[in-house]
């Protein structure tokens, strides 16, 4: 039966080349575009869940009350994760990582500026991280020893086995390569190039609390919870906690400061997360949404225009639906061959599809600021996602016509008296008219948000931007002498104006302070952006 389905749907292509080009290139341009929307979509909802007991793990927030600001932070005070696994059994292990610091490192006579992070010993404990060189169990353990990635191994030694080689930082400080890691996934919101032991913070004189302080919010940290056990029931426990370290701590009271600690599933940390002083770029889940939305619309456009063609096309096949149902052919049996011939379609255009995906990929990474692949054997739950698509378009596209066809009585149809109702015309000039109307939503909300981005482009900032750069001074030795850094740019010719600031506009404050001001109404405290600049 399904052989001489194919062979019949094969003959109809051939016996109407123009017909099937036109259905084929259009459900290949809706498929194609479909497909790398799903792909956007599926490496979006797919962050972090690559770890073992992805389910498991979450990350600890601190939401914070002072004066008349409130802020909410991805991270937490240090000792709360070694605290929650030493007294709750249902914590089962924990990570703490320090936000990045950049040094000018050395390595002999080479020079170069980059991010380090710090982290507990425990981090190939709690997440899944492949290891290409050394041993992960103790690669954390001693101080100023450093994890690296392959490619930044690659970028700092070469060809050469980086393993107990030194990096020198411009504080003093010789770093050892203890371990070399794969680089992590696209969709991992942790992409740290560069990682230290925690331990190494006791020796290292960064300003600030101290690291075992319960008032310094400067550390993102995961917890491992057992199986079953609910975040809810863990997240009770926290109001005690802060009672007893912090609210009680002479600064807490000073300040008038509330805390709060929550979790957050690491699985919802990319698309869920609008914190204060995050250290990354996380994605919007409305994107997603509205993303989703635009694939959708296109791949009903694409299966409208299928239907309204083959229901156009439908008065040339009615005889041989009679002849069919003469000599003993079921409804069921039309369904079929109709349907399989809408699938043979879909997959014809998505083999094409997905070559055209592939030779469009770069261009749609450089439109979403993203590198995403197409990995057919890694990602086999994709690949089985283009064919469920391409199998799901065939026969929505489909439907109409062989539902539509297969009704009529053969004797109505083979004596001639067979006249087309209303209804279908009604129906394919509702699929037209829905078809136009999708095209031009579309139309109108990319004009629309071209306009935004001309607008935001092309606003008055309120100062002279042109011929103004911004040189970002990293690492403790350029800062100690920023000064002297000021006086050196200011030497060459093309420079008119230097200026040190603390964070250039837009980029958010150096600091928030509390303050009380006497001008006041009942004197409240409040608190300040601080912005530092000469």
């Amino acid at each position: 039966m399904i052989k001489n389905y194919l062979k019949v749907a094969l003959r109809n292509l051939r016996r109407h080349v123009s017909f099937s080009i036109i259905n084929i290139l259009g459900l290949t341009l809706g498929m194609a575009l479909g497909l790398l929307i799903l792909i956007f979509v599926w490496n979006e909802l797919s962050y972090d869940r690559y770890h073992k007991d992805s389910n498991q793990i979450y990350r600890i927030t601190t939401n914070m009350k002072m004066a008349n600001d409130e802020m909410s932070m991805p991270s937490t005070v240090a000792p709360l994760g070694p605290f929650m696994k030493e007294h709750y059994p249902n914590v089962l292990e924990c990570v703490r990582f320090t936000f990045s610091e950049t040094h000018v490192f050395s390595i002999g006579e080479k020079r170069f500026q980059e991010r380090i992070w710090y982290t507990d010993s425990t981090l190939f404990d709690l997440f899944t991280i492949p290891v290409i060189l050394g041993d992960p169990q103790n690669a954390l353990v001693n101080p100023f020893s450093v994890v690296l990635t392959e490619s930044k191994a690659k970028k700092l030694f070469g060809d050469e086995n980086p393993l107990g080689k030194v990096i020198e930082a411009d504080n003093g400080k010789k770093y050892a390569v203890s371990c070399v890691i794969e680089d992590w996934p696209s969709n991992s919101h942790i992409d740290y190039g560069m990682i230290s032991s925690f331990v190494s913070l006791y020796q290292l004189n960064r300003g600030g609390p101290p690291v075992d302080s319960w008032l310094g919010i400067n550390y993102p940290s995961y917890l491992k919870l057992a199986e079953g056990y609910s975040p809810e029931d863990l997240e009770k426990e926290f109001p005690a906690i802060v009672e007893k370290y912090i609210n009680s701590h002479p600064m807490a009271k000073q300040f008038n400061v509330e805390i709060n600690f929550s979790l957050q599933a690491i699985s919802d940390i990319h698309l869920h997360s609008q914190f204060s002083f995050d250290d990354g770029d996380g994605g919007s889940m409305t994107t997603v949404l509205l993303y989703s939305a635009i694939g959708i619309f296109i791949l009903l456009i694409a299966c409208i225009n299928f239907m309204n063609l083959s229901t156009a096309r439908s008065v040339n096949r009615l005889r041989e639906v009679g002849i069919r149902k003469v000599i003993g052919a079921y409804r069921k049996q039309l369904i079929g061959q109709f349907l399989s011939e809408s699938v043979l379609l879909s997959l014809i255009s998505l083999i094409l599809a997905v070559t055209l995906a592939e030779i469009l990929l770069p261009e749609f990474n450089l439109l979403i600021n993203q590198n995403l692949e197409i990995s057919y054997f890694e990602n086999w739950q994709l690949t089985l996602g283009f064919v469920s698509l391409a199998i799901l378009v065939g026969i929505i596209a489909g439907s109409y016509p062989a539902f539509y066809l297969s009704r009529f009585k053969p004797v109505t149809i083979l004596r001639g008296k067979l006249k087309l109702g209303s209804g279908s015309a009604f129906f394919r000039n509702f699929l037209v008219i829905f078809q136009f109307v999708i095209s031009i939503v579309l139309i109108a909300g990319t004009l629309v948000v071209f306009q935004q981005l001309d607008y935001v482009k092309n606003a008055d900032l309120g100062f002279e931007s042109e011929q103004v750069y911004v040189v970002p001074i990293r690492g403790n030795y350029i800062e100690g002498h920023s000064p002297v850094f000021k006086n050196e740019i200011m030497k060459i010719a093309a420079i008119s104006q230097v200026s040190l600031v603390s964070s250039f506009p837009g980029s958010g404050a150096k600091s928030i302070t509390p303050m009380k001001f006497e001008d006041f109404d009942n004197n409240e405290e409040q608190t300040i952006q601080d912005y530092r600049v000469d």
